[in-house]
């Protein structure tokens, strides 16, 4: 299977056991784009393994697409963390970070002219706020499977969703080395 591709047995076995606690939490559940979030989820996997990331990072990516209330504070007694450990837990909740500073952004970018420097800052910000790369990585990587879903699904992606993948995405992706992703996008 793709998404376990140059994993140890540990890790393989950790990514089904993620896979397992996450279909229920999946069932019927679709993203804004019409996507069920379990293919999203399990593209953003085999996504990664192509990068060839670590474990912990496929399986935070799985679990970030779970459905959640992104202005909800992170529950204390979280399941992530306790079914799957703090770096697993650390890894979703900068994640959800991220995605929520796009969407201040996007926010933001809508009352006011887009310049070149205000896109630069972006990058950076969201460089800034990932302490961990691989947070980086996930966002990526679920920015291209959502894109690769508005291609096989032949749905027109909107306008706004390109120019942020154009502008702050693809240049990102650029700046990391991560050439696949930026050819894709």
């Amino acid at each position: 299977q793709a998404a376990v591709a140059g994993l140890d047995e540990a890790g393989a076995a950790l990514l089904q056991r993620a896979v397992a606690w996450a279909e229920p939490r999946f069932e019927g559940q679709a993203a804004a784009t019409g996507e069920p979030l379990a293919r999203h989820g399990a593209g953003v996997v085999r996504i990664l393994a192509e990068l060839h990331t670590d474990a912990a990072t496929r399986v935070a990516a799985l679990l970030a697409a779970l459905p959640t209330d992104l202005n909800a504070p992170p529950a204390r007694n979280d399941p992530v963390t306790v079914d799957f450990g703090v770096e697993i837990a650390r890894l979703v909740q900068g994640s959800r970070a991220l995605l929520r500073l796009g969407i201040v952004a996007r926010q933001a970018s809508d009352s006011e002219a887009e310049s070149g420097a205000q896109k630069e800052m972006q990058r950076k910000m969201l460089l800034a706020m990932a302490a961990d790369l691989r947070i980086v990585l996930m966002r990526l990587a679920s920015r291209l499977q959502t894109l690769l879903w508005y291609a096989e699904s032949k749905t027109p992606c909107a306008p706004g969703f390109a120019r942020e993948t154009l502008d702050l995405y693809t240049p990102l992706a650029n700046r990391l080395g991560i050439w696949q992703i930026k050819w894709e996008m």
